[in-house]
């Protein structure tokens, strides 16, 4: 059987990552590759959770 994570999960780690894109969005400080990193890893979590949508839909 498949395991998948909870959905409470990837919505957890997407508002995370999305609510430090956010605070960080306009620090000078923060190198521009770490903002790329930021986006990647939200942009990663939304592929994440259409492929797990899509096998749900698939294995139903």
């Amino acid at each position: 059987m498949l395991s998948v994570a909870p959905k409470s999960f990837s919505m957890g780690l997407k508002s995370y990552l999305k609510e430090n894109i956010d605070l960080k969005e306009n620090v000078p400080d923060i190198p521009g590759t770490g903002m790329a990193v930021l986006q990647q890893q939200f942009l990663l979590v939304q592929a994440i959770e259409e492929w797990i949508r899509a096998l749900k839909e698939e294995l139903l």
